[in-house]
């Protein structure tokens, strides 16, 4: 099923693969902007796996 062509909705033909990886790419894309527009108003941003780099302790 995933090496079926299908076609987007501007007509062209890809692979079925193609449009699943395009999912998260686009999430995560605009999490990114999220980010930034909160940033840039002095607002942290929220966690979504847990810790941040400078909250893990070392040994």
């Amino acid at each position: 099923m995933l090496t079926k062509k299908v076609l987007t909705l501007q007509g062209h033909e890809v692979r079925a693969w193609r449009i699943l990886m395009a999912i998260p790419e686009h999430e995560i894309h605009h999490r990114g902007q999220i980010s930034t527009y909160l940033q840039m108003n002095k607002i942290e941003p929220p966690q979504i796996f847990g810790l941040k780099i400078e909250q893990v302790k070392t040994v």
